[in-house]
């Protein structure tokens, strides 16, 4: 053992080893007094990792803008066991993540393809086009709307999934964006009308990281980025209280945390004018954040008017980001992972459903 030694000082290797092998070489201490067959396996190890074979999860670390993320005073919520942004536990599978086919699919689909190509082409470039403008106004789609929004005459087809699962292909690969279905419920909470008929224009799950948050945020006006607080600070006090919140009680904690917003709601949403500097309205931004289906609003039991986190809530936000929200303007380290615990047990599939996974 000493002669080795001694050779390796006269014989040093010509270039350090990589991080993640002197990390491996760092073994507990009865190892370095192991017979040389020991340092051995450790290299050859090491040596197979770096050839390719398989490894442990990526960590968080080296989750794709970590760097920027960890500089951002608002980070993006990361999980720890799997190495990745994640944002709800909901599934909410895109339009495209499956073929359009089987059962009355398939015969919809031959209506619309006994279509001259032409006009079905620009059936689903008409639909695109829909889509992108509801969409870049944060603006539910409802289904049953489309026929008379998009398709005219050629409703009598009944051809809408089709042209609308195309339309929805054709955002994904030119812009990048996915076209998905408002969830059923938010954990007891089961989404009605045309909350729980909705489809939402959203980026593409794979293009949320936080270098994408960084270059989206570039630019902003000042409305624009009170409004997005706003909007965060809204859905945090409604998840913090449980899912939902009475209007008056809302009012209150926010005031709370500006006191410069008033503590009650105005008689009527219209009647809420002026407001905090670029802010304006807060009545107003709640009437429009219920429109956008990021609220649900509805009577309680005792005729109070509540608002619970709406469906694009789950889509566009994600219960875990608005956790991450939560603690970092509290100051908090790490999210509570007792927090987290809940979010996912809030989750419960159908009895004999396959589990999905809501951020693949």
């Amino acid at each position: 053992m000493p002669p080795k030694r001694k050779s390796r000082k006269k014989n040093p290797e010509p270039e350090p080893e990589p991080a993640e092998e002197v990390e491996m070489d760092d073994a507990p201490a009865e190892d370095e007094d192991d017979e040389a067959g020991g340092g051995a396996v450790s290299k050859r190890e090491a040596r197979q990792k770096k050839r390719g074979a398989p490894s442990a999860p990526e960590p968080v670390d080296e989750v794709k803008g970590a760097d920027a993320n960890t500089k951002r005073r608002f980070k993006l919520y990361v999980d720890e066991a799997a190495g990745r942004y994640v944002t709800d536990p909901e599934p909410c599978p895109a339009l495209t993540a499956a073929p359009f086919e089987g059962g009355a699919k398939d015969k919809e689909k031959d209506r619309a393809e006994n279509l001259a190509p032409s006009e079905l082409d620009g059936l689903v470039k008409k639909m695109a086009r829909y889509l992108l403008l509801r969409g870049t106004k944060r603006q539910p789609i409802v289904k049953a709307r489309l026929g008379d929004a998009v398709l005219g005459d050629y409703k009598k087809l009944r051809i809408t999934g089709y042209v609308l699962n195309a339309a929805a292909e054709e955002l994904k690969r030119t812009w990048g964006y996915e076209v998905v279905q408002a969830p059923a419920k938010c954990g007891d909470l089961e989404y009605k009308g045309q909350a729980k008929d909705s489809f939402y224009v959203v980026h593409a799950k794979k293009r949320r990281n936080a270098l994408h948050a960084s270059f989206a945020a570039a630019g902003m006006d000042d409305a624009t980025a009170a409004a997005r607080g706003l909007l965060l600070a809204t859905l945090a006090v409604v998840q913090a209280s449980g899912g939902s919140v009475r209007e008056r009680e809302l009012y209150r904690q926010l005031n709370a945390m500006d006191e410069r917003l008033p503590d009650e709601p105005p008689a009527k949403a219209s009647a809420g004018k002026g407001g905090v500097g670029a802010l304006g309205s807060l009545s107003q931004h709640l009437e429009a954040f219920v429109g956008m289906q990021y609220l649900v609003s509805y009577k309680d039991a005792e005729d109070e008017t509540a608002l619970a986190l709406g469906p694009r809530a789950l889509v566009d936000v994600g219960r875990f980001q608005i956790a991450q929200f939560s603690a970092d303007a509290l100051q908090h380290a790490v999210v509570d992972p007792s927090i987290i615990d809940e979010i996912k047990d809030a989750v419960r599939p159908e009895p004999g459903a396959a589990a999905t996974d809501a951020e693949g």
